[in-house]
């Protein structure tokens, strides 16, 4: 699931870029740029709870996996990515509900 990590990374580093890279409002006094290093929490949240959806069961990776011992060797690689691959698609409305690209676009 390294790939996953590397969506993470990808989206965290869009949302800065489209921020203007760090926010500054230090105008209140209350820098928390400053704090969490110009991480937007709030697109971290959002993140984290599209991430909690990857272990949620869906009938098409659980099939997959089922079949997967039945294969030969070279097939059950492929059933690993297909897996991965249904776990990724199942993301993209969340995402899109999540508004975090539409600070990109």
């Amino acid at each position: 699931m390294n790939n996953i990590d590397d969506v993470m990374n990808i989206l965290m580093s869009a949302n800065k870029s489209a921020d203007g890279n760090e926010k500054s409002d230090s105008t209140d006094g209350n820098n928390d740029d400053e704090l969490f290093g110009g991480i937007d929490i709030e697109s971290v949240l959002k993140i984290g709870e599209i991430m909690s959806k990857l272990n949620e069961p869906d009938k098409n990776t659980q099939l997959l996996i089922a079949l997967k011992p039945h294969l030969r060797e070279e097939n059950q690689v492929k059933i690993d990515t297909a897996v991965k691959l249904f776990k990724l698609i199942s993301l993209l409305p969340y995402l899109r509900d999540s508004g975090l690209f539409e600070k990109l676009f």
